[in-house]
């Protein structure tokens, strides 16, 4: 029984996973960087500086972009790759610190799935408008708004983005109505403003230096707490009147869990010196960001740091959002109750709210003719021939998810 049960025994070992392969000899394929934004946004843009100082060394450096879900799409990806070393993921703060408040669920464990190579930059954003905004100074771009309330559309670079979040926290300290359009990515979100699509963008200097050059757009001030090197003249949302206001991002290069330390040690490396190059970082620093990189064990704390704070934070600023956005959209739908002629509520007045914890920022529209807006729900019960006026007024719930503009009114009325 013995020697039947040590060949058992070895068969099944040698069944096993194989570990995965140490630094020696590594790399001896490309390397793989996955980008979740659209070419042109700044994780895109340093991406494709590291990747080109890097294969000057290391041979084959490529990028992917795989958009979607705010980065979601990428990081599950990722999470589920090889812990071989040969692909790596460089995001924004949003993959650990915001999507997991703002999603009900997210296709990865945001620590426990990845393992830090090193932090890239701090990425603040700006208030920018286009050149049709009748405002050349942050406090006139205020009065503009508040005399307009939703004429005003806003580009981000998708639902839950940092832009996203900044922009509705901006709205709700300052006291102000704006449409929300989602786009992949700010590389689609900048010409989309710089066309005059939408009028308003927090955009990183990256997506829209250029076009600052050219006079195309015009930045009014820095969402950051502090003023950017770059841009000294910009003052910053907190000096102009919204005391404490400080959003930024958090961009670094992060590996499927599981890689050999030795290995995420190389990569720290060859990240660490092609940031550290004069040509990358003059182009780095030259977008207006906080350049610096870390250790691998400093960038692991400081997820978990980021994540915990962010608990509070961010979600603390998506309900500050929706406490006004609830309000604008009670209002609206009162303003058309009164306009088709409905004096009282087809349903009960008081509006059904989601479960602590849960966002109205990605549920779709209920089903029986039934809109969920801001974690409010609103029975769609009005007059067949009011359906334009429906859309109208649901504007802002279209902001949160385009679907509700193709709700129409109960069948039977």
């Amino acid at each position: 029984m013995r020697p039947a049960f040590l060949a058992g025994l070895m068969a099944g070992l040698c069944a096993l996973p194989s570990a995965p392969a140490p630094a020696q000899g590594y790399p001896s394929k490309a390397v793989k960087i996955i980008v979740g934004t659209s070419p042109g946004g700044s994780p895109d843009v340093f991406a494709r500086l590291i990747a080109q100082k890097m294969s000057e060394s290391w041979g084959s450096v490529v990028i992917e972009n795989r958009i979607g879900a705010n980065g979601n799409i990428a990081a599950e990806m990722v999470s589920k790759s090889a812990p071989d070393g040969y692909t790596a993921y460089v995001c924004d703060s949003a993959i650990w610190a915001i999507n997991p408040h703002l999603y009900a669920k997210v296709p990865y464990r945001p620590l426990a799935d990845f393992a830090g190579i090193t932090t890239i930059a701090t990425l603040p954003t700006f208030l920018t408008v286009h050149p049709s905004v009748p405002a050349t100074t942050y406090a006139e771009f205020i009065a503009y708004a508040k005399q307009n309330p939703g004429k005003l559309s806003y580009a981000s670079a998708g639902n839950g983005s940092i832009h996203h979040i900044t922009t509705e926290l901006f709205k709700s300290l300052a006291g102000i109505s704006m449409v929300h359009v989602p786009y992949k990515g700010m590389g689609q979100a900048g010409p989309a403003l710089i066309a005059g699509e939408v009028q308003v963008a927090f955009s990183s200097y990256t997506a829209i230096a250029q076009f600052v050059k050219a006079g195309k757009v015009r930045i009014l001030a820095s969402a950051e707490g502090k003023r950017t090197p770059v841009l000294p003249d910009v003052p910053t949302i907190a000096e102009l009147g919204i005391p404490g206001f400080d959003m930024a991002s958090m961009l670094g290069a992060l590996v499927p869990a599981g890689v050999p330390r030795d290995i995420i040690a190389k990569l720290n490396a060859g990240i660490v010196a092609a940031v550290a190059s004069p040509e990358v970082n003059a182009r780095i620093s030259g977008f207006g960001v906080g350049v610096g990189t870390s250790t691998p064990e400093q960038f692991d704390a400081l997820m978990r740091r980021i994540r915990r704070r962010g608990r509070h934070e961010h979600a603390g600023a998506v309900r500050r959002a929706d406490a006004r956005r609830i309000r604008e959209v009670r209002a609206a739908g009162e303003a058309l109750r009164r306009e088709v002629g409905l004096t009282t509520p087809p349903a009960s007045p008081a509006p059904l709210l989601f479960k602590e914890g849960k966002s109205p920022l990605f549920s779709p529209p209920h089903r029986g003719g039934v809109a969920r807006s801001a974690g409010v729900v609103y029975p769609m019960c009005l007059r067949r021939n009011s359906s334009e006026r429906v859309r109208a007024s649901f504007a802002l719930s279209a902001s949160y998810d385009p679907r509700w503009s193709q709700l129409k009114p109960c069948p039977a009325l």
